[in-house]
């Protein structure tokens, strides 16, 4: 379906070039288009193949799947006439294959534009995660709750937890506070508006523990 709409597309818009965005959406077509080809790094599957592997698995199995992810997914990548990396590291990363010559890969960092700035100042014994319901998101924050929470509550008296965004309605997320026991933590969830939340703040975590590119937190 997506090789038969790339192609219409080509013969109704009369297309000069095609930006992909993610990696996994590329046409199958895509060698055949004529125009400038440029596609997104942000969603390499052998980068991150090592945390979302099946453990029951055996290891030369892993190995073996992530190997053909990468052989795979190089040679997809050199049917493009540039490659947009958002973290130098992964340009870099990427630069070890000798298929790459060095001026294809360019790394353009993500950025947004503040939306409003914060009223008062932060408090000192504030903690905030902001999230959605991504699978990284939840993963991490699990993880934080379960190896470092306590660690901070106790080097932190009175310290406090904010999970802002809608991954504070993860069953998974609210599963484990309970599990934990945890009281300082405030399940905020969708807010309109982050400046305040961010600037309430004396400390802001991204613990993500998969995914390409950018931690853009």
């Amino acid at each position: 379906m997506l090789d038969r709409a790339f192609a219409d597309a080509q013969q109704t818009a009369r297309l000069d070039g095609v930006h992909v965005n993610y990696l996994s959406a590329t046409p199958g077509n895509i060698g055949d288009f004529n125009g400038i080809k440029i596609v997104d790094l942000h969603d390499v599957i052998s980068d991150r193949f090592d945390v979302h592997a099946d453990r029951n698995l055996p290891l030369f199995v892993r190995d073996a799947a992530k190997n053909w992810h990468r052989k795979s997914e190089t040679a997809l990548i050199g049917s493009f006439d540039r490659a947009i990396a958002i973290a130098e590291e992964d340009r870099e990363d990427l630069l070890t294959s000798d298929e790459w010559p060095s001026g294809k890969i360019v790394t353009l960092p993500a950025f947004f534009p503040a939306s409003g700035r914060p009223n008062g100042a932060p408090d000192a014994k504030t903690i905030v995660f902001v999230g959605g319901t991504a699978r990284a998101n939840i993963e991490g924050i699990v993880w934080y709750l379960r190896n470092i929470h306590r660690q901070v509550t106790e080097t932190v008296a009175g310290s406090e937890l904010l999970l802002v965004g809608a991954v504070a309605d993860s069953k998974a997320v609210k599963d484990e506070v309970g599990r934990l026991r945890l009281t300082n933590i405030q399940l905020v969830g969708h807010v309109p508006d982050l400046a305040n939340w961010y600037g309430r703040a004396a400390v802001i975590i991204a613990p993500i523990l998969s995914g390409t590119g950018m931690k853009i937190k």
